[in-house]
């Protein structure tokens, strides 16, 4: 019965195919693959109730909401709405993005040297280890964790310049998005590798309306490139992870009615395919008392503001409430916190049901009547760009943490270019009132 709602939801996505465009068809395609692959591992819904078909039908509700309105998208320009903020917050951006990518590569070539073992990294926070070992590593490793998905306030501002021809600015910006890319590489994240290409790739065909067809067919090449790389890349960290002697992780777990058995392919499909069956079978055993009332969405603003004494907040506590509400008795033991639950169950254990499906359609209006318009400014970009991580990365958890900080950083920065702007505005008052007062003095001298 899971399988028929499962090929049902996937008809429905499938309605007016031709008119969608090639974003929305990745976005379907991630739910088909991460569907089909489940069965291959062993994956499937193990409860049988009147409440397992609701949580079935609730999950793909709320992923319906959350892909559908990527369907439509016909921008015919792109605007600035204040230069002069623009100007300011390029500056600022450039400058952070470049400090990001050095604190990366340091990351990466400290990780490389002293923890060469991939999995001896990943298991039981191995970095943790090289924390005393390297003065400051903690603090570069934790900018990293912070500021991994920073890159991608870099390309909406690519976007702009494609547009404007802008061919230099075009580089620059992209090359400074690859922040996030170089994020993922310092921390061995197949996680953030994947996201960075397809945030790339379904960012593009959502917006290539804007661009001429001669400059839509060089970025498609260069898509392929880019593409090609990442694949290889996580093939290489895939491979080096999970057939380390170090570390027999997958080849303890994986199930006997598995068609996969080998351990590195095994870890490739179980983990596109978890997300919707582990999120499932969880929620048949949630309870009220289970609702971490938004936390994992300002888990790492609290984090942070805790390690610089900014609140009584602790991550070993929450660390506790997470373990309480995620590893209940009766789920298999690769159903944990530390799994992938998909976005509707992440949502649900973070603010409940009723406010999963409320965010889920604000979600859903937004998008829809931002992608309806034919003019986009960089500002809708910036956020459009977050809700589309979102989307992406749905079979694995809820993203909304991610837009967090880059949220953060557009606003402060918005604040100070507003205060400095009115700061401005007094003192060329006060200084034209100076001089209307002498030019009246000076009237009277004559006089």
């Amino acid at each position: 019965m899971v399988y028929i709602l499962q090929i049902a939801f996937i008809i429905i996505l499938l309605t007016r195919w031709n008119a969608g465009n090639n974003c929305y068809k990745i976005l379907v395609l991630l739910q088909m693959l991460s569907f089909a692959f489940a069965p291959l591992v062993s994956n499937r819904v193990i409860f049988n109730s009147f409440l397992t078909y609701f949580n079935v039908i609730f999950s793909l509700l709320n992923i319906y909401l959350i892909t559908r309105p990527w369907k439509y998208s016909g921008f015919h320009s792109i605007t600035i709405e204040n230069e002069d903020f623009y100007s300011f917050y390029k500056k600022v951006l450039y400058a952070v993005l470049l400090f990001t990518i050095i604190n990366n590569l340091i990351v990466f070539l400290c990780v490389k040297i002293y923890m060469p073992d991939i999995a001896l990294l990943k298991a039981q926070q191995g970095y943790k280890k090289l924390y005393d070992a390297i003065p400051f590593f903690g603090i570069s490793y934790r900018y990293t964790a912070i500021s991994r998905n920073f890159g991608f306030l870099a390309l909406p501002l690519c976007v702009y310049y494609i547009n404007r021809r802008l061919y230099k600015e075009v580089a620059k910006a992209f090359i400074l998005s690859l922040s996030s890319l170089f994020g993922a590489l310092g921390t061995y994240s197949r996680a953030q590798l994947l996201t960075y290409a397809m945030i790339v790739i379904c960012f593009y065909f959502y917006v290539k309306e804007l661009f001429h067809a001669e400059i839509n067919a060089f970025i498609m090449k260069m898509l392929k490139y880019l593409f090609v790389f990442i694949v290889v890349i996580f093939a290489a960290v895939t491979i080096s992870r999970f057939s380390s002697a170090t570390m027999n992780y997958y080849g303890d777990r994986i199930p006997k009615d598995s068609y996969i058995t080998d351990p590195v392919l095994y870890s490739v499909f179980e983990y596109a395919s978890s997300g919707f069956t582990n999120g499932v079978n969880q929620l048949e055993l949630h309870e009220s008392s289970d609702i971490l009332y938004g936390e994992p969405i300002v888990y790492d603003l609290m984090l942070m503001a805790s390690y610089f004494r900014l609140t009584s907040w602790n991550a070993e506590d929450y660390k506790v409430r997470v373990m309480n509400s995620y590893n209940k008795e009766g789920l298999n033991p690769g159903n944990g916190w530390s799994s992938f639950h998909g976005y509707t169950c992440r949502m649900v254990k973070a603010v409940g049901y009723f406010f999963t499906l409320l965010t889920s359609i604000i979600y859903y209006k937004y998008v829809r009547i931002k992608s309806s318009k034919k003019t986009i400014s960089i500002k809708s970009l910036s956020i459009l760009i977050f809700l589309l991580l979102v989307s992406i990365n749905s079979i694995y958890y809820m993203d909304y943490s991610a837009a967090l900080f880059p949220l953060l950083f557009y606003i402060i920065l918005y604040f100070m270019y507003s205060v400095c702007s009115s700061m401005s505005r007094v003192i060329n008052q006060v200084s034209c009132c100076k001089s209307s007062s002498q030019d009246v003095v000076s009237a009277c001298d004559e006089h």
